[in-house]
């Protein structure tokens, strides 16, 4: 890409990409935003996005158990009491993942898009 192509490139970026750091920060300032604004909608963002992801993973669990296995509703009760107290009182992630792993020789890889759950 030669020189004059760059700069075409770059002037037909929206004017936040073109901004430095300061300038869009006084732009946003501007509007009434502070970082303390950005702070909070991140922190709701993720809020949002990690609720969602679990009410997803519950509901899914539901519709698992009745295809699969024909649950009645009793029994998934059940079944969600006892994944949500593994989430709640597991220190963190590894620590569960480690032991499906050791109990089950099941490796979870949420890295890998197509093979999530792997014999180990």
């Amino acid at each position: 890409m030669n020189r004059q192509q760059r700069r075409n490139a770059q002037r037909n970026q929206p004017a936040y990409k073109r901004m430095g750091h300061d300038q869009l920060m006084s732009a946003l300032a501007k509007n009434g935003i502070t970082p303390n604004d950005l702070q909070t909608a991140k922190q709701d963002g993720y809020k949002l996005g990690v609720e969602s992801t679990m009410y997803t993973c519950y509901a899914a669990f539901c519709l698992v158990l009745d295809e699969e296995f024909s649950t009645d509703r009793e029994t998934m009760i059940r079944v969600l009491q006892n994944v949500d107290d593994k989430v709640t009182f597991t220190l963190d992630s590894k620590e569960i993942i480690d032991e499906v792993l050791e109990k089950y020789g099941l490796k979870i890889e949420f890295r890998d898009s197509f093979d999530r759950i792997q014999e180990a």
